[in-house]
């Protein structure tokens, strides 16, 4: 096989070491990623921000294009399949990343009202990897749960899942669907204000989906007419020019990372790259070297306050969404025209943040009890339970 030129978004993790195997990579800043820079490129990589159409790819010679994301709403499938342009993305990579997310914001928001989560009702909008996974989270810490996914209802024919207007009295709604425009069950606007004002003000609104799925708008004029008192959003309207007005009314507020785990863009990149091994022959067994971790200790957690405040202070441990919301908000001591280019630069220089299972946890009589609940959210131990605890 010629060597072959890649060029790729900067913000992919790994795509020089990993994509060299095919010939030259050139990584570029998204604004770069212009069509006459690939009239010689046979890959390109891409994310979510960059449209992948005729407009950026007339004229070029490329193959092959991969997206290392779950969504694929930035790509123009009709066009790829005309020019037969192989495509690849990375569905369910960031899965466990976003889960994780959502975990921390219900532990946050039930801590801000003093409340468990065991007996809440949650409602899952959309039942894909991420969605599926939310709604086990759910399961596993005693919630009750409350599926809607009209596709694939729809395809399936199951009768577990419900109508949008069933989670009116869910505690906790959390959205996992993809954004579109048409077909039979647009997504678009799906929160607008009508649907919004049927939650249950005291509902706790999550959405780490895409932006545009609830109605920014109407969310604002929602939240101040007292129709909803918890939000939190890491998905806006008009990334990366963010509605600050709206910023200010949610309770948790973070820049578009909900699934940006080392873990979770290490899966996507490797994911693309083998589909690309395998569209144009090559073996390679490439895996990206990981990050040095220690052992969490689970030594000074809360005693005697129950398992929210126990599973909040681990969770913390891997990742605090306060920095995140923290980081986020300062973003109004910018000049307007700064405020996107900061938005961006908080998702293109995030920091390093590891899943619950890549490190163990270790040194806390308390994990015995709590082990089983703590293993169904996906955490690792460092060794079995003594057996003394065990029988205890």
């Amino acid at each position: 096989m010629s060597r072959l030129l890649t060029i790729a978004d900067s913000k992919i993790p790994f795509a020089e070491e990993a994509f060299s195997v095919f010939g030259n990579v050139e990584v570029l800043e998204k604004e770069a990623i212009l069509p006459e820079r690939l009239r010689s490129a046979d890959i390109l990589l891409v994310r979510s921000e960059t449209r992948v159409d005729a407009e950026l790819l007339q004229g070029s010679r490329v193959q092959f294009v991969g997206s290392p994301t779950s969504g694929t709403d930035h790509v123009d499938f009709k066009y790829l399949h005309a020019k037969k342009i192989a495509f690849a993305h990375a569905p369910g990579s960031n899965a466990r990343s976003v889960a994780e997310y959502v975990l921390a914001a219900m532990l946050l928001t039930g801590q801000m009202r003093g409340q468990t989560l065991r007996g809440k009702t949650l409602g899952v909008v959309g039942l894909g990897n991420i969605g599926s996974l939310v709604a086990e989270i759910g399961s596993a810490l005693g919630m009750r749960v409350l599926r809607n996914d009209p596709p694939l209802q729809f395809t399936t024919g199951t009768a577990s899942f419900v109508h949008l207007d069933e989670l009116s009295d869910a505690d906790f709604v959390t959205l996992h669907v993809p954004l579109t425009h048409g077909g039979r069950f647009p997504t678009w606007h799906l929160f607008d204000e009508k649907n919004l004002n049927k939650l249950n003000p005291e509902c706790v609104l999550i959405n780490s989906a895409r932006g545009a799925v609830v109605e920014n708008t109407a969310l604002k004029k929602v939240i101040a007419g007292k129709g909803i008192n918890t939000v939190v959003l890491d998905v806006w309207e008009g990334e990366p020019a963010i509605d600050c007005e709206l910023l200010n009314m949610v309770t948790i507020a973070t820049p578009h990372i909900a699934g940006y785990s080392w873990d979770g863009k290490a899966k996507g990149t490797n994911m693309v790259f083998q589909a690309a091994c395998e569209y144009f022959g090559v073996e390679s067994a490439w895996l990206p070297s990981e990050p040095a971790t220690d052992l969490v200790s689970l030594g000074n957690l809360p005693n005697g306050s129950g398992f929210d405040a126990y599973l909040s202070a681990v969770v913390r441990r891997f990742y605090d969404i306060t920095t995140d919301d923290h980081n986020l908000r300062q973003i109004s001591k910018f000049s307007v025209n700064a405020r996107s280019a900061y938005f961006s630069t908080l998702r293109k220089s995030y920091r390093t943040r590891r899943e619950f299972s890549s490190q163990p946890l270790h040194g806390n009589e308390r994990e015995s009890a709590y082990r089983n609940v703590l293993q169904q959210l996906g955490f690792e131990f460092l060794s079995p339970p003594c057996k003394a605890a065990t029988e205890s």
